[in-house]
């Protein structure tokens, strides 16, 4: 291995307690403050770094995120924005947001205007995904917005991805109803790119 990442994101045990609508604990750990909702990770973050170094920990996070049964709160940029300065002091291997528009559930869209607030607060090196195309991966980029930008879903329908956005060749398309099914349909079984292999 070459790090970990710590996933704070997806309605996982890291994001229950950074979430000020789920957090009603009444410990130094409880949701009264954004301090407390944010110690059980950056404690976390600490543990790891010191075990391995900070620059082989990263930290995903979902800001914004609604996915099993994530709720708004009152003060939900400022925590992120507190993140962001308390991650960037330990001078991570990265920070990777992942928006999760595309995967439903009453998720929106993390606003433009805070992933900039966010980028500014975070000094180190942040990955975006969620729902990229190409195009917007190479915009985001050249805006300065991240530094990299992940891919999931199309990978999966896509082993030879990168082969695929060097040469301009089609993308095949993810069957999203194979998706968690615990067998090799619709994740290992997708052809790599040949004139005529596509729909």
């Amino acid at each position: 291995m070459d790090g970990i990442e710590l996933h704070a994101a997806n309605g996982y045990i890291f994001e229950q307690f950074i979430s000020g609508s789920v957090n009603t604990r009444d410990d130094v750990y409880g949701g009264q403050t954004i301090e407390n909702r944010l110690r059980l990770l950056l404690e976390t973050v600490d543990a790891v770094a010191a075990s391995i170094g900070s620059k082989r920990t990263g930290v995903r996070i979902a800001p914004y995120g609604r996915l099993f049964d994530m709720r708004p709160f009152a003060d939900e940029s400022e925590t992120w924005l507190v993140l962001a300065n308390e991650l960037s002091s330990r001078q991570l291997a990265y920070v990777h947001i992942s928006d999760q528009t595309t995967l439903g559930m009453g998720a929106q869209e993390i606003p433009r205007p805070f992933l900039e607030e966010f980028r500014a607060a975070y000094r180190g090196t942040l990955i975006l995904a969620g729902g990229f195309t190409e195009a917007k991966a190479n915009a985001a980029l050249a805006s300065g917005m991240t530094d990299l930008v992940a891919f999931g879903a199309p990978y999966i329908a896509n082993p030879d991805l990168v082969e695929r956005f060097r040469n301009g060749w089609p993308l095949s398309e993810p069957d999203r109803d194979t998706f968690y099914g615990g067998g090799a349909e619709g994740y290992i079984d997708y052809p790599p790119y040949r004139a005529g292999n596509l729909p």
